[in-house]
């Protein structure tokens, strides 16, 4: 090692509570390491057991998001020190560390420390003082980092299962939800109502009004629908101008007269607020099936709902039909 790395060393938190001469007693452990630029020191999740000080140029510290990109923990500089977890536990590296530029790094490995406990324990515990101040510092910074993460992961979620346009849940989540609605009805013996919605006429609404209020109109009779429904109801976009409707410990009787006041409420829409051109009113046809007496499965509560909405289709339109 040279004069110049010694310098950098003693110029590092880690023994800046060592005399000269403790400090080149611990330098004798470290081994040099030379990386190229780019070149990976260690891989989230491998197992290591050595610390590393840098002495010269850049390492960066990163860990993998759920979306697959790539964030960046920490920067090591001249005289900081990474991995210096794998001295107190055993457990996989929380990151990976790549060399931003080509770098000089000094290398200690885990039992080399045991060494320097055993023959030097007052070296050792300043060392350790140290390093533990420096990591906790570092540790609340991660913290903060996780919370992100946590946040991050719940918008996630919360993406995946929205529709994009309307806002109101999409596809996937209704799927999800209807077969725990079934494992639920039938743990508690308890019925629900499955309830297809579709708007009418809506290749004519294509036609006399643009891209955008048509997408307004989508988004209107959502907010239509969620305020004339519970919180514990769900209501989802199947596709297209389809949505559906999931109605926890309701009777048919009793989703019927829910439809209704959708049906009715979606009728009463003033479309002047989204466009000058009224030329054609907004309504909605419903089928509805419930669970068990229509069907014991999602797909033939799928079936039967989608066979009533056929029926009020075929009946005039803006009503709801029980399956």
């Amino acid at each position: 090692m040279t004069d110049l790395h010694k310098n950098i060393l003693k110029c590092s938190h880690l023994f800046s509570l060592l005399t000269d001469y403790e400090a080149e007693i611990i330098f004798e452990y470290f081994t040099q390491v030379s990386i190229n630029e780019e070149t990976v020191i260690f891989l989230e999740g491998d197992a290591g057991e050595d610390l590393y000080i840098v002495i010269a140029g850049e390492i960066v510290s990163t860990v993998q998001l759920p979306d697959g990109h790539r964030r960046v923990l920490a920067k090591f500089t001249e005289g900081e020190f990474f991995g210096e977890m794998a001295i107190f536990e055993q457990a996989p590296r929380s990151a990976t560390c790549t060399s931003f530029c080509k770098s000089e790094l000094l290398k200690l490995r885990k039992n080399d420390f045991y060494d320097i406990i055993h023959k030097y324990p007052d070296i050792a515990i300043k060392m350790m003082y140290r390093m533990l101040n420096i990591t906790t510092e570092r540790l609340e910074e991660k913290n903060q980092f996780l919370s992100e993460m946590v946040t991050w992961g719940e918008e996630a979620r919360k993406r995946a299962i929205t529709d994009e346009l309307t806002g109101s849940y999409n596809r996937r989540y209704f799927d999800d939800a209807l077969h725990l609605a079934i494992t639920r009805a039938k743990a508690t013996s308890a019925q629900f109502s499955l309830v297809m919605i579709d708007m009418d006429f809506f290749r004519k609404i294509n036609e006399v009004y643009s891209h955008d209020e048509v997408d307004k109109i989508l988004k209107e009779v959502t907010s239509i629908c969620l305020k004339n429904l519970k919180q514990k109801d769900i209501f989802a976009r199947y596709g297209g101008d389809e949505f559906v409707l999931i109605l926890p410990e309701t009777t048919m009787d009793q989703a019927k007269s829910v439809s209704d006041r959708l049906c009715s409420a979606v009728g009463n829409m003033d479309l002047a607020e989204i466009s000058t051109k009224v030329s054609t009113s907004v309504t909605i046809s419903l089928g509805i099936a419930t669970y068990p007496e229509s069907g014991l499965d999602a797909e033939t509560l799928i079936r039967e709902s989608d066979r009533a909405l056929y029926e009020a289709k075929n009946s005039g339109r803006n009503r709801a039909v029980c399956a």
